[in-house]
């Protein structure tokens, strides 16, 4: 048998077969449906790596080691990225109906939003700064488009910036100020690494020529580059 049936226009909340079976369901009484003697289950597996747990862990981490989160917009200004070799700006996703020219492409790091955030609270006069940042970047590679698919040209990646400046402890009647330095980072990185189950030695080291930092070194896990740290170069400063 079929039953053919006519929703009013004033039943908003009916808009799947669930919510009609439910009013008939009223209709015949719940205490006439008969309970069946075995239930029947799925179980529901999430993948692994579970990528919220780990971004929830190292948030947690890094809070609890006195870093504070910044959030900021994934647009920005192409011109951070002119004669970049290792974010080469041909490779930005480009806004076709930009605000402005401080937000007409997609942000291929977050080396310039952390900037951006450290410049506005020193010029505040809030120099002692350990920030981090969570984000996605955006990459456009016209040679992987296909006739098929040419949205295969757009990807992105999930990423994770930390950035120090400043004291890193602040003075007291019994010691002085200590600066931050690149091993202050590396630390810092070396403990997010710890919580996450890595052995530290097991990483091979090796110093990386790459633009925006003037001197930086790679962490490569599985001969696969894991962290890429190092100072900012004084031309990425005068930005």
């Amino acid at each position: 048998r079929t039953l053919k049936v006519a929703v009013p226009p004033y039943r908003v909340d009916v808009q799947r077969e669930a919510d009609l079976v439910e009013d008939i369901l009223r209709i015949y009484g719940y205490n006439n449906v008969e309970i069946p003697t075995a239930v029947h289950s799925t179980l529901s597996y999430a993948p692994r790596p579970d990528k919220n747990r780990l971004i929830n862990i190292a948030a947690d981490h890094l809070a609890a080691t006195g870093y504070t989160e910044i959030m900021s917009n994934s647009l920005t200004k192409a011109a951070y990225y002119e004669d970049l070799k290792s974010l080469p700006a041909a490779n930005l996703v480009k806004i076709m109906n930009p605000l402005s020219a401080d937000l007409n492409v997609m942000r291929q790091s977050l080396v310039f939003s952390v900037l951006e955030a450290v410049a506005l609270n020193i010029n505040h006069k809030n120099g002692d700064l350990k920030l981090y940042e969570a984000g996605n970047c955006y990459y456009y590679n016209a040679e992987a488009a296909t006739e098929e698919n040419p949205l295969a040209a757009y990807s992105e990646n999930y990423r994770l910036a930390i950035a120090v400046t400043g004291c890193q402890t602040a003075p007291s009647w019994n010691c002085k100020a200590t600066e931050a330095s690149f091993f202050t980072l590396r630390a810092a990185v070396e403990l997010l690494l710890k919580r996450f189950g890595l052995n530290i030695y097991d990483l091979k080291c090796e110093s990386c020529n790459y633009d925006i930092f003037g001197d930086a070194i790679t962490l490569y896990l599985n001969n696969k580059p894991l962290v890429q740290m190092g100072q900012i170069s004084n031309r990425i400063c005068k930005i």
